[in-house]
C-alpha cells in the first residue's frame, strides 16, 4: 500500500504496510486541520465508525480556530469525463464520483484539468452520452459507457464542441 502526498509540482510515496499508512494518514490530516494540538489547546478525539476510522475533531472551546474548508471549488469536474495526459498524450476515459482538478495518470504524472469543452457521445447502440473533455485532438474515439464500442467524435468549430461523427 502507498500513502501519497501531492502538491501541483511535487508528490512524495511512501510504500509501507497498509496499516502504517493508515496511522499515518490519520496523524497527518489530525495536524493538517489542527496544527499542534498542543500549542493550540484543542481536545481531540478519532472515533470509530462502523464501517471504517472516522477522524473526527472536537473543538468546544477554540471553534474560531478550526479552519473554514472549501470542499469543491468552482474550476473542479466531476461525473464523465475524457481526459488527455499533458505529459505522454494518453487518454482515459472515467466517471469522476467526486469533483477533481487533477488527473494521475498511468507514467505517473499530473494533469490539471483545464480549458475543458463539452463532447456528447450517440452510439450506435443507442445509450447518449455527456463528458467533459480536455483533449485538443480534432478527431478520436471514446469508449461507449453501455457497450464498449468506440464511438467516432471530432470536434465541431460553429458549436464549440466535441460530437459524434455521423456516417
Amino acid at each position: 500500500m502507498s500513502l501519497i502526498i501531492a502538491t501541483k509540482n511535487r508528490r512524495f510515496t511512501l510504500k509501507a504496510d497498509e496499516n502504517i499508512c493508515e496511522e499515518l494518514f490519520d496523524k497527518y490530516i489530525l495536524q493538517l486541520i489542527c496544527g499542534d494540538e498542543e500549542e493550540a489547546g484543542l481536545e481531540t478525539k478519532v472515533c470509530e465508525d462502523v464501517n471504517n476510522q472516522v477522524l473526527k475533531v472536537m473543538s468546544d472551546e477554540y471553534p474560531e480556530q478550526m479552519p473554514a474548508v472549501n470542499h469543491y471549488p468552482t474550476s473542479k469536474y466531476g461525473g464523465f469525463l475524457h481526459i488527455q495526459c499533458k505529459h505522454c498524450g494518453a487518454a482515459k476515459t472515467y466517471c469522476a464520483k467526486t469533483p477533481t482538478d487533477t488527473f494521475i495518470c498511468g507514467c505517473g504524472e499530473y494533469t490539471e484539468i483545464t480549458d475543458v469543452k463539452t463532447l456528447y457521445a450517440n452510439c450506435e447502440c443507442g445509450k447518449q452520452a455527456k463528458y467533459r473533455t480536455n483533449t485538443t485532438e480534432i478527431m478520436f474515439d471514446i469508449p461507449c459507457v453501455e457497450c464498449g464500442a468506440p464511438v467516432p467524435i471530432a470536434y465541431n468549430e460553429k458549436k464549440g464542441i466535441y460530437e459524434t461523427v455521423r456516417g
